[in-house]
């Protein structure tokens, strides 16, 4: 079965540089203004209860103990800059499928592997959420070789045409024919 070709998605561009395909996809999402807004009130309440300990003279232990908020402040103001300015790239140039985050590294390590081992690019999806239910779900791209181990390629995309299109574009370019399902599938890793 045959599935429709998916629109490229907002947010991704396909473009070529000389015989290499290079997939760029920002990180940008209307969802990164609840993170900010977040981030503000968790900042602002660690920058009142630091300045509170210091000020009335109370114990040095006290304002240690926010040490730790104060770090994970700092990581949603992080997390928050990468999502403005970042992209994700897949190039594939010769034999090679190359994943990198631009202009600053995300928390995964660059990744390559070999196109000419991939027999299958697959896309799949998590779920996600808490305390028994699920609330969405992550899509990601994986490349399955010849001796059946799967690599991931791109994860925690958070629509599956993300997920699909890139599967679309990897599979046409490397010409392993088309992808035979029609929806992403559960996957055991994104």
């Amino acid at each position: 079965v045959r599935r429709r070709p998916v629109a490229t998605p907002e947010g991704t561009t396909v473009f070529r540089e000389g015989d290499a395909l290079v997939i760029r996809r920002r990180w940008y999402s209307r969802d990164v203004y609840r993170l900010l807004f977040f981030a503000a009130v968790w900042n602002g309440c660690v920058a009142f209860w630091n300045v509170s300990a210091i000020a009335s003279g109370g114990p040095w232990g006290a304002a240690l103990f926010f040490v730790l908020h104060d770090l994970a402040g700092l990581y949603l103001i992080y997390c928050i800059v990468l999502s403005f300015v970042n992209s994700t790239y897949v190039t594939v140039r010769g034999d090679a499928i190359a994943v990198e985050s631009r202009p600053f590294r995300g928390c995964e390590a660059p990744a390559s592997l070999d196109a000419r081992r991939v027999v299958e690019i697959r896309c799949g999806w998590n779920a996600r959420g808490g305390l028994g239910r699920v609330a969405g779900a992550y899509y990601g791209v994986r490349a399955l070789d010849a001796n059946g181990v799967e690599t991931v390629i791109v994860g925690g995309l958070a629509r599956a045409e993300e997920a699909l299109f890139l599967e679309q574009e990897l599979v046409n370019h490397l010409g392993l024919g088309a992808a035979a399902v029609a929806q992403c599938g559960k996957a055991s890793m994104c």
